[in-house]
C-alpha cells in the first residue's frame, strides 16, 4: 500500500478539492464571509469554506442525513436539510453562495440564488453539462467535446439573461465521479454590483 492511499482526506468529500482549486484559480477569499452552500450533500464544499475562514455556512440540502457528522456538529454550520435550493429561505442575505447540484439545471436555481446574495456578493456554481442537455442533443448517448462547449456557452447566456453577471468560467481541476465528464465552475456577480 503506498503512502498516498493511507493519507486522510483533507475534506469531507472530493467536492472540497474541487472548490479549493476553484477558489485558488479565481483568487476569491472567503475569509470572514457568510456563505450558503447549495447541494451540500456530505459537505465537501462546506468543509473547504470553513477551512478557508468562512464565518458561517448554511448547508442547504434537499436530502436528509447526508452531511458529515463533524460538520453537522460544527457551530459555524447551520444545517438546512430537506430544503430545495430553488425555494430555500435563508435567514439573512449572504456574501457568497456556492452550488454543486445534480439533476438540476443552473437556470432552475440561479434566479433564486441571486435574490439571496448581497449586491456586492458572488455565486460560485459548478456546471454539470450532463444535467444541462436533453437526450436529443447527445451524440450516440454521449457528451462530445463540441456539445459540452455549446452547453456551457448556452448556460452562461441563460444566466446573463436571468440577471447574473458572469465574471469567469473555467474547467474544474477535479473531474466528477464519472472521470469522462468535465465540469465547469462559473463565477457570478450580482448585476446590482458595481
Amino acid at each position: 500500500m503506498d503512502k498516498s492511499s493511507q493519507q486522510t482526506p483533507r475534506y469531507a468529500s472530493r467536492g472540497g478539492n474541487k472548490l479549493a482549486a476553484a477558489l485558488d484559480k479565481s483568487a476569491l477569499s472567503v475569509e470572514g464571509l457568510v456563505v450558503a452552500d447549495f447541494g451540500s450533500s456530505t459537505g465537501g464544499f462546506v468543509d473547504a469554506l470553513l477551512q478557508r475562514g468562512a464565518t458561517r455556512v448554511y448547508a442547504v440540502e434537499i436530502g436528509f442525513g447526508l452531511l458529515d457528522w463533524q460538520l453537522r456538529n460544527e457551530p459555524r454550520v447551520i444545517v438546512m436539510e430537506r430544503t430545495d435550493a430553488r425555494t430555500a429561505a435563508l435567514p439573512e442575505p449572504v456574501d457568497l453562495i456556492t452550488a454543486d447540484i445534480g439533476f438540476t439545471r443552473q437556470s432552475e436555481f440561479i434566479p433564486h440564488a441571486l435574490t439571496m446574495v448581497k449586491p456586492e456578493g458572488y455565486i460560485i456554481s459548478l456546471i454539470k453539462p450532463q444535467y444541462e442537455v436533453s437526450g436529443r442533443e447527445l451524440v450516440r448517448g454521449r457528451l462530445t467535446q463540441d456539445l459540452t462547449d455549446r452547453v456551457v456557452s448556452r448556460v452562461v447566456d441563460q444566466v446573463r439573461n436571468l440577471g447574473g453577471n458572469v465574471m469567469e468560467v473555467f474547467p474544474s481541476a477535479v473531474k466528477g465521479k464519472d472521470a469522462k465528464v468535465q465540469e465547469f465552475f462559473m463565477i457570478i456577480k450580482s448585476s446590482l454590483s458595481t
